[in-house]
């Protein structure tokens, strides 16, 4: 006759299995949510790989140099781009003061192709006239045409007439400052960048030799150039070299 099994023997059966069951289960369980993990992993890697502009920039290829050259070109094509809040363009009632001003002011003034300008500030050349062939900048580390002399000088130092002039234009631009522009007749223009402490204003006969502002720090693209003075002269709107008029 067989004896009957402990009923303590089956409750620990019991318990072993159930222990076995569960741990089954988180076995299971934590398979499939690392499986998840990794898959999720992936196509985040997947969609990350492609979103342009998430390549590496090898050596032949600078798309942040190409942007800066863009934003160079773009500002020099628009010099009367405005840097501060104020609007880039005046109403029309005040463009057609500004333009009877100029024209009252030209009346005034006669400057020739043979007369002589003063030079606005005493220092070395940086930079030569050059609208044949490029010249390298190197502050943007690039080759390109300079319409205008850039001359060195120091901050705070003086900045006077080239020549006798009506004041036609005061701004601020990213690549030459705060800019004066005379009209000095007969299509002439004199250009004053990089200037600070201008106290003109629009329609001021400036005479030669007379104050027109102080030289300030370099704008961003001439911080390796350093302080210096932007002057460009204008034939009818076209930059000419401005040592053929320059006193020697």
């Amino acid at each position: 006759m067989k004896a009957n099994k402990s009923p303590l023997k089956n409750t620990k059966g019991i318990a072993v299995a159930v222990v076995v069951c569960f741990m089954a289960a988180i076995a299971i369980v934590g398979t499939y949510t690392l499986t998840n993990y990794r898959d999720g992993v992936r196509n985040e890697l997947a969609q990350v790989e492609e979103e342009p502009g998430t390549e590496d920039v090898g050596p032949e290829r600078d798309d942040s140099r190409n942007v800066n050259n863009a934003v160079t070109d773009r500002e020099e094509r628009e010099p009367n781009r405005r840097t501060n809040n104020r609007p880039e363009r005046n109403r029309p009632e005040e463009d057609e003061e500004v333009a009877q001003v100029a024209t009252e002011g030209a009346s005034q003034v006669n400057f020739s192709e043979g007369d002589q300008l003063l030079w606005p500030i005493t220092g070395n050349i940086l930079m030569n006239f050059s609208m044949q062939e490029t010249v390298y900048f190197s502050t943007l580390d690039q080759y390109r045409f300079n319409p205008a002399l850039i001359i060195a000088g120091q901050v705070d130092e003086k900045v006077v007439a080239a020549g006798r002039g009506v004041v036609t234009s005061i701004e601020v631009t990213a690549h030459t400052g705060k800019t004066v522009t005379l009209d000095m007749g007969n299509g002439y223009q004199a250009v004053y960048g990089q200037l600070k402490e201008v106290s003109l204003e629009i329609g001021d006969i400036v005479e030669a030799g007379h104050l027109i502002g102080h030289l300030s720090e370099p704008t961003k693209f001439f911080t390796v150039e350093g302080t210096n003075l932007f002057f460009q002269l204008l034939k009818d709107g076209i930059p000419v070299n401005p040592m053929d008029y320059l006193a020697s």
